[in-house]
This record gives C-alpha cells, sequence and structure tokens, in this order.
C-alpha cells in the first residue's frame, strides 16, 4: 500500500478532470480501465477519499502522445 508522504503530489478527481480537461465520468472510467491508479484515503467507497498521483497523470499523457 502505498504513504501519502506529500499531498502537493496528488490531485482529486476534480482536479484531475479539469487539468486532463475532460468530465469527472471520464476519470472515473479512465480508473476503471486501469488507466488511473487512485489511492484512496480515509476509508473505502462513499466514505473515502480517492486522489490521483500526479505521475499516473503523465503516465497516461505519455501513453496517448505516442498514438
Amino acid at each position: 500500500m502505498e504513504t501519502l508522504k506529500n499531498l502537493a503530489d496528488y490531485l482529486t478527481i476534480d482536479e484531475t478532470a479539469e487539468y486532463l480537461r475532460v468530465c469527472q465520468r471520464t476519470v472515473f472510467n479512465y480508473i476503471k480501465q486501469g488507466l488511473l491508479n487512485p489511492v484512496r484515503i480515509g476509508g473505502q467507497k462513499k466514505t473515502g477519499r480517492v486522489l490521483l498521483p500526479k505521475s499516473e497523470i503523465t503516465n497516461l499523457l505519455s501513453k496517448n502522445q505516442g498514438h
């Protein structure tokens, strides 16, 4: 399990959607498809908070630039 060392290295679902210029549903679809690996803190499902490492977002963007 990954530990959160620096919250500045993570984005929320909203922040990720804005950064990628997509809707929140698309970000959730990327997670479901395994394109992004979230970190959940404070519980599971609706009680927790989902954060995405910036490194995951960078990897997704670099994969898409190759197409």
